[in-house]
């Protein structure tokens, strides 16, 4: 009844900003987790088998390994690598960014077979395999041959009913148990699943199997108990009856044998407690009492009391996620830790921004230290938020309507710490437009500009971010110049922008010397910055562990990788049900492409398919990247300029919003002046590009 799941790490269903916090860190948080829930994994020597989290230095040095093949719960889990590489036991040194390393494996789920009572048949499966493993999937078929003088009533366990021989698939852990009747011997057999536990028939109690000499046509009661308490931490209880009858109830014995099961459900104990006790409350999302389904699954969230943050679990878990998703494979102890609210750290990723007359749809950026609550709020009733709590760095979404009034108009967002957004929204029959979407600046900065094109005698707006960028002249009339300076840069390279009437100005600067990470992409390569911003946002996000393969085509499968990882990183939920027929929970980007699909960002190549070798093509890029970036899912529609940018995209296009929308964002220039080249495939270069500039760019 056992069965390791899926590890479904739980998030919020916000666009979570996974990029570090521009401020500078001491540390880095790294996540340690397996495959599959419950298994043994080692970090520095010491060892978990529940999801980590720990606060490395950049730099420093550390352990990891597992054991293999490992046992739970019925399963066989052999490892098959780490998503990161690298071998079973390795030393690793700690990145500057955020990473999650993965524990891998295949899995086998044992059979036990039975027969009841001894000696009385023998039970004998179609496939042989060592230990009685099977790997996942497999369909076998067992027989039960009774010996002589005894006749076959049934099975119990895994499996009941009378279909001799028995199909059996091995998608978890299998006991069957095979019951024969001695011919001329007691007619009913009153037993529990799994056997051995109280069964009463009539006033007589035993251990289950129990054996009952019944005349044909007379009535009996059949029962069992409720609850079943193994130990302080472990329990049975009444699920069902083979027959579908109550707890107790009564049943006419027959002429021919007859084998009534009790099904009983495994429960483990979760306790819990809080640290300062006074300091907040834990809410479980089932099982309010601690008694929970063996093998279940449940989320625990810490709910701070006034004057307190929740700071992380201990215990039998170190991990600051909240909620948090615990596998109940065995009884466990966790505690909610919190800390004094005073502690916390909490501001907006850039002051503000400027919109187009017509509204739009996106999301703004927080910064909080980890498991640092926030909530936003509005003081305009044309700019509502959705989402506008959370904890630690995370984003809200919002939607602006259009403004019909002649004069350009401001909103505020505050967060509890009293930071403000500010957001001032053009005129309404007021359009702009910036000479250029991109600006590429050398490391020593200085002083630039941009004209503001756009309809006569209309003002607007300019804001910037981060705050190596400073608006020198940040209001103005249409065809006048908007002023910014850009700080030196000594480290490496770095991406800003700057926004004019929903208009983006997307700003790299270089840095003095950058390390080249991958043999085929030099400092002279065109995307040379923005490939190495990607690897360092995404770790691995080359084609192989030393190459990039900037002209190859970015994948379908690659592109989910690229925009989940960007999202969350790589600890995040997803439907374990596969949504497409070519993407099955083997292949090795399922997860992301699952995500893709919950989230609304893709409904697959056709209504069953994703198609996930395919290249991706520009049209379809931008359909992506402004589905995840705005929160809108596919089908939903969103703001954006009506006149087309690009003359080979006219407002028939089946991804004109999007490539209007992309443009507006400065998240491209086109493929060329007028053109965009939406059937293009889009190179894994070009793609770094323009994940950077969604993303990572405030």
């Amino acid at each position: 009844m056992c069965q390791t799941s899926k590890a479904l790490w739980f998030v919020p269903l916000l666009l979570a900003l996974h990029a570090a916090s521009a401020r500078a860190q001491t540390t880095v948080p790294v996540s340690v987790i397996t495959q599959y829930n419950g298994l043994y994994f080692y970090v520095d020597s010491h060892s978990y088998n529940v999801s980590q989290q720990f606060q490395w230095a950049p730099g420093s040095t550390h352990t990891l390994g597992v054991l293999s093949p490992q046992y739970s719960c019925g399963g066989k889990y052999t490892f098959t690598g780490w998503s990161t590489g690298g071998p079973m036991m390795q030393t690793v040194t700690a990145p500057a960014s955020p990473v999650t390393y993965m524990a891998n494996y295949s899995i086998e789920y044992g059979l036990t077979l039975a027969v009841s009572p001894a000696s009385a048949g023998t039970v004998t499966p179609s496939i042989v395999r060592p230990e009685n493993y099977y790997p996942s999937g497999t369909i076998l078929q067992v027989t039960a041959t009774p010996a002589a003088g005894y006749e076959f009533v049934g099975w119990t366990g895994e499996y009941s009913g009378t279909a001799n021989p028995l199909t059996i698939q091995m998608n978890g852990f299998r006991a069957v148990t095979a019951i024969f009747h001695k011919i001329g011997a007691p007619t009913v057999t009153v037993t529990t699943n799994p056997p051995g536990y109280p069964v009463f028939g009539d006033q007589v109690q035993g251990p289950g199997p129990q054996s009952f000499d019944w005349a044909a046509g007379s009535t009996h009661t059949i029962s069992t108990q409720s609850v079943i308490q193994v130990s302080d931490s472990s329990r049975y209880v009444f699920s069902s009856w083979s027959d579908a009858g109550p707890l107790s109830h009564a049943i006419t014995a027959g002429s021919a044998p007859s084998l009534y099961t009790a099904n009983l459900l495994a429960q483990v104990k979760l306790s819990i407690t809080t640290s300062p006790p006074a300091a907040g409350t834990i809410t479980l999302s089932q099982g309010s009492d601690g008694w929970l389904d063996q093998a279940s699954s449940v989320a625990l969230t810490a709910v701070p009391a006034p004057g307190y943050r929740f700071a992380g679990w201990s215990g039998d878990s170190s991990t600051k996620d909240n909620p948090f998703q615990l596998l109940m494979d065995t009884a466990h102890n966790i505690t909610a830790n919190f800390v004094p609210a005073a502690a916390c750290s909490l501001t907006f990723r850039r002051p503000g921004t400027s919109l187009a007359s017509f509204g739009d749809t996106g999301r703004i950026d927080v910064v909080a230290d980890a498991q640092c609550p926030w909530a936003a709020s509005s003081d305009a009733g044309w700019f509502k938020l959705t989402a506008a709590s959370g904890t630690g760095n995370g984003a809200m979404q919002y939607a602006a309507e259009a403004n019909a009034s002649g004069q350009p108009r401001t909103a505020h967002i505050q967060l509890s710490s009293g930071s403000t957004y500010s957001i001032v929204q053009a005129a309404y029959g007021c359009g702009f437009q910036l000479d250029s979407g991109s600006l590429t600046v050398a490391a020593d900065g200085g002083p630039f500009a941009s004209v503001v094109g756009g309809t006569p005698n209309c003002r607007w707006s300019a804001s910037a971010a981060p705050d190596w960028i400073t608006v020198v002249s940040g209001e103005g009339q249409s065809g006048g110049s908007l002023h910014f300076t850009v700080a030196p840069n000594s480290g490496g390279p770095r991406t800003g922008s700057v926004v004019v009437a929903g208009q983006t100005l997307k700003i790299l600067q270089k840095g003095p010397a950058t390390p080249v990470s991958f043999t085929d992409v030099t400092s002279a390569h065109p995307f040379f910055d923005y490939i190495q911003l990607l690897n360092r946002q995404i770790p691995n996000a080359g084609c192989t562990a030393s190459t990039f393969c900037p002209d190859a085509p970015t994948t379908r499968s690659q592109m989910a990788v690229w925009i989940i990882q960007s999202l969350f990183g790589d600890s995040f939920s997803f439907s374990a049900a596969p949504y497409f027929s070519d993407v099955p929970s083997s292949h090795p980007q399922f997860r992301y492409i699952q995500k893709m699909k919950d989230l609304g960002i893709t409904s697959g190549c056709t209504l069953s398919t994703y198609c996930p070798n395919d290249a991706v093509t520009r049209g379809q890029m931008a359909a992506f990247l402004m589905r995840a970036r705005m929160g809108v899912p596919s089908g939903q529609s969103f703001p954006y300029p009506a006149s087309a940018y690009f003359s080979d995209v006219p407002a028939a296009d089946l991804f004109f919003s999007y490539i209007q929308k992309l443009r507006e964002a400065g998240i491209t220039n086109g493929c060329s002046a007028a053109a965009y080249c939406a059937e293009e495939p889009t190179t894994r270069g070009q793609m770094a590009v323009f994940v950077v500039r969604t993303f990572f760019t405030p």
